[in-house]
């Protein structure tokens, strides 16, 4: 049986039984999941190609605990999504087809271990809602996780409120009676217990910060530009679905508001746009790529002048995230010759236009300038745009670097189950695994890049 297929298989028979062992609550952020979705089977240490802080991963690691029953988690599909194949850890990682019990005693995972480490030696709840790392495992799993999220915030704020008014009203209720098992939230629940009786037992005062930590601001009180220039990693590493796009007289869009639901699942990533032909839908992605690259970037492509409605005199693009209030902002007067607002990039931003075509040769076109690490954005702002030819690039990587780029294209194949992409001296290709055909015979099919 094929490892996805066999994967797939266990997640529907352990799924139930997750439910019941974490009372249907995300291993990782403990809120319920969805009650419309049975939630997701996350992998602690993941299927497969576990990823480092840098964007190198390992393909063989841990793909042979698929079915070990401890690495498996109940997960909401949010942190579901911001996880990934994401496994940081410190030092070397475990030899293939090393026992469980050895990888988790020896291994030094960057993520907190929910049901294995303390959260409580990683993480600080406040009664704001926020939580704040102790230790850079738990800096590292806020990253990943994301777990300032807006929404995860303020529930956990409500659950601190509860629990303050509750021993208002009865200071000597124990922790177990205000707050269950099959309750939300009880890593925070039991921070407001802890904080209040510390008002008058100063033994139970929880641990302070370590001071290096002090200095952090929480995640989503920050502007994109403030989170790029204080925490790269951060910026990389946390998972950016939008929330919301408000465009104002930019070329034909005179006032145009964009409403996406929080994503359901990392199966569903994708948000589409559908119109009839001269409805403004490149024109919005044009507005919206512009707006993730920030001013700075927009300025070396056009001028506010020339994305104006004609008559307008201002207008601008706001583009608000699931994690953050403030949104990502680009604005354009027309008497200014630069565009305002937010100045660096929001999100890793690669925009492709509809007519697009590789260069048949390994040339380097001298037209083309340097573009800055985050933003690829000028193909969907020309007509025609022009890609540079991938050939030479990829048969000249290192191994690891053709690792990590071959993880990063088979993501987004329509036949990913299966594929592997290989190289010879002069050529790139994928080999996927396809059904057995009745009139050929044949079971794998071989495509290069560029063509078929």
């Amino acid at each position: 049986m094929p490892i996805g297929s066999l994967r797939q298989q266990i997640n529907r028979q352990a799924r139930a039984a997750l439910f019941d062992v974490f009372c249907g609550k995300c291993a990782y952020c403990e809120s319920f999941v969805d009650v419309s979705s049975p939630g997701e089977v996350d992998r602690f240490r993941p299927f497969t190609d576990a990823t480092d802080l840098s964007g190198s991963g390992s393909p063989d690691h841990y793909v042979w605990l698929v079915a070990e029953w401890e690495n498996l988690y109940l997960s909401c599909s949010v942190c579901s999504r911001a996880k990934r194949s994401l496994f940081p850890v410190e030092g070397p990682r475990a030899e293939p087809l090393t026992p469980f019990h050895f990888v988790r005693h020896h291994e030094r995972p960057l993520l907190v271990d929910p049901c294995f480490d303390d959260p409580a030696d990683h993480l600080q709840f406040s009664d704001t809602g926020h939580v704040q790392p102790r230790s850079h495992i738990g800096d590292v799993t806020i990253k990943v996780l994301n777990l300032n999220r807006r929404g995860l915030v303020s529930q956990r704020a409500d659950t601190w409120v509860r629990i303050e008014a509750a021993l208002t009203r009865d200071p000597n209720q124990t922790f177990e009676a205000l707050h269950g098992p099959d309750q939300a939230y009880a890593a925070v629940a039991r921070t407001a217990y802890q904080a209040f009786q510390a008002q008058d037992h100063a033994e139970l005062r929880p641990r302070p910060f370590p001071p290096s930590y002090l200095r952090q601001t929480p995640i989503e009180t920050r502007s994109a530009d403030e989170i790029l220039a204080a925490d790269e990693e951060a910026f990389r590493l946390t998972a950016r679905p939008l929330r919301s796009v408000e465009i104002r007289n930019f070329r034909a869009l005179r006032d145009l508001r964009l409403e996406f639901g929080e994503p359901g699942s990392e199966a569903a990533p994708w948000l589409m746009l559908l119109g009839e032909n001269a409805t403004g839908k490149s024109t919005a992605l044009q507005a919206i790529a512009l707006a993730l690259a920030g001013a700075l970037e927009a300025r070396r492509h056009t001028k506010p002048v020339k994305v104006l409605s004609d008559g307008a005199y201002k207008g601008f693009v706001r583009v608000w995230f699931w994690d953050q209030d403030t949104p990502a902002e680009l604005t354009f007067v027309r008497d200014d010759e630069r565009f305002g607002g937010t100045m660096r990039p929001s999100a890793i931003v690669l925009a492709y236009g509809a007519m697009r075509y590789a260069e048949r040769r390994a040339r380097i076109d001298s037209s083309l300038r340097p573009t800055p690490r985050f933003t690829l954005i000028s193909p969907i702002l020309q007509p025609i745009a022009k890609i540079r030819y991938p050939m030479a690039w990829l048969l000249d990587l290192d191994e690891k670097p053709f690792e990590t780029a071959a993880r990063a294209l088979q993501a987004i194949l329509p036949e990913a189950a299966g594929a592997v992409m290989r190289r010879t001296r002069s050529r790139v290709f994928f080999e996927i695994d396809l059904p057995p055909r009745k009139w050929t015979g044949l079971s794998r099919s071989a495509f290069h890049l560029g063509g078929t």
